[in-house]
């Protein structure tokens, strides 16, 4: 395979000094046990779960008005794309660095400035679908010692990656329940 790669690649000597096709690539990281473990199954189940619900339902489904936020489903949705895009960052800074120290959580008004309300609902889903698996993928390679290191989001005080993980476990089941209740 390698000489097929060769071979399909322009001459080019820069190209050909940065692309090293014998040298070994390193391993995978295996997931070991930690005391997250629970959450980020819960999170796999629910990212599973509502994804092969919500991927039944048309469009039409996506542009209902929730009960509890004045968004649609596919808006909610758009919120929960937010956070899982804010909070894979704040993983993986908490994997570099001391503490991490963030200027807040996702703003709502986002939701209407980046027009979630005409994203293609399938689109919508199979994003936050990728993005949470993600988010289950990272924090399963997260040491445990790593588990404490101090998150500050906004004004809120500091908690430790592991709350914080556990936190946005429990926001994405309460919208991801408003998604799917029935509103008649």
């Amino acid at each position: 395979f390698r000489e097929i790669a060769r071979q399909a690649l322009p001459e080019n000597p820069v190209l050909e000094r940065a692309v090293n096709f014998d040298r070994p690539q390193p391993a995978s990281v295996a997931p070991s046990e930690t005391s997250l473990d629970p959450t980020i199954s819960a999170l796999r189940q629910l990212v599973d779960n509502t994804t092969a619900r919500l991927r039944e339902y048309s469009g039409a489904y996506g542009d209902q008005r929730l009960k509890r936020k004045p968004w649609t489903r596919k808006e909610a949705l758009g919120h929960l794309i937010d956070w899982a895009i804010a909070h894979q960052q704040w993983v993986t800074r908490a994997l570099m660095e001391s503490n991490v120290k963030a200027d807040g959580y996702p703003d709502e008004a986002a939701v209407a400035v980046q027009d979630y309300a005409d994203f293609s609902w399938l689109e919508a889903v199979d994003l936050w679908a990728s993005l949470n698996r993600l988010l289950i993928h990272v924090p399963l390679r997260v040491p445990e010692n790593r588990l404490d290191v101090t998150c500050r989001i906004g004004i809120l005080e500091p908690v430790p990656l592991s709350k914080l993980i556990e936190a946005y476990l429990a926001h994405c089941e309460d919208t991801v329940g408003q998604v799917l209740a029935r509103l008649d």
